[in-house]
């Protein structure tokens, strides 16, 4: 039988290999985060991390291993928190993601009845083969330049505007996506520059990007960055190479969505009103 349990000192070895770099870096300075493990036989199966403030609680992140999926573990744990947090008199259970990347959390959050809402946020898979086929990128690329093109002081003026958003690249590498390879595009504003679309290639060989900074003020910016970017893939990699892209910009995201034809899968915001508990669980909180 599986049961969750609330864990922290020498506990949190057991479970440590679950929980994303991300979020243990943050939780230095952050105290708001609550760990609990998921136990099955003795062993650590899983990990749901939840943030709080003094009214609502967010699920931060959960996961269980691939083999013990499909027998409603995570779903039977969630509703236990769920009650745990009732009786500590929080409000509101908060949970963001994206349908794509987390559609087990999605179907938990319609069959539980969560206020959904949908943001500009967006998530994109597609083969170069299915967009060399668009007739809509823009065939006039201004202002972009691969990022191995700039010289030091450039680079420098870049990775000081990127830190200072949080982000942290040092030697042309993102530790949370590999290296960065030669398709990374910088828009360019007099020898300035004024946006980064990110590119990195994970085991797989799929490309994954994502429009890490933008300050130009050119609502042209974005489509020429997407657009200089695909012009330099579909020269260097083959037709069937994957593309993942993750838009934190509407405007980058309609674009998107334009060239492709496609919606992107947005990213959601949903809200359980924990006044409204009448979900009970077999799973006991330890």
């Amino acid at each position: 039988m599986s049961y969750i349990k609330e864990i922290n000192g020498n506990e949190m070895d057991k479970f440590i290999e679950y929980i994303p770099n991300s979020i243990i870096i943050d939780s230095l300075t952050n105290d708001n985060y609550i760990y609990y493990g998921i136990v099955e036989d003795n062993e650590a199966i899983g990990v749901i991390v939840m943030e709080t403030d003094s009214e609502n609680v967010e699920l931060t992140y959960a996961y269980v291993l691939p083999v013990y999926r499909g027998r409603g573990i995570m779903s039977r744990a969630l509703n236990q928190l769920i009650v745990v947090y009732w009786y500590k008199g929080y409000q509101n259970l908060h949970m963001s993601y994206n349908p794509k990347l987390a559609p087990a959390i999605d179907k938990y959050a319609d069959t539980n009845e969560f206020v959904k809402i949908e943001l500009d946020n967006a998530y994109f898979e597609f083969s170069l083969q299915v967009a060399s086929e668009s007739k809509l990128w823009s065939k006039k690329i201004l202002h972009t330049r691969r990022m191995s093109e700039l010289d030091e002081s450039q680079k420098q003026i870049l990775y000081a505007a990127i830190e200072d958003l949080g982000i942290e690249i040092f030697n042309e590498i993102d530790t949370d996506r590999g290296y960065l390879i030669n398709q990374s595009i910088v828009y360019m504003n007099n020898e300035v520059p004024e946006g980064l679309l990110i590119v990195g290639q994970d085991e797989n060989k799929k490309l994954d990007a994502e429009l890490v900074y933008l300050k130009s003020k050119d609502v042209m910016a974005p489509y020429y960055m997407i657009s200089a970017l695909h012009e330099n893939l579909e020269n260097d990699y083959p037709l069937e190479t994957i593309v993942s892209f993750y838009s934190k910009n509407g405007y980058m995201t309609g674009v998107l969505e334009k060239i492709l034809g496609t919606k992107g899968y947005r990213e959601i915001i949903a809200r359980y009103d924990l006044s409204r508990v009448a979900v009970y669980s077999d799973i006991p909180i330890v």
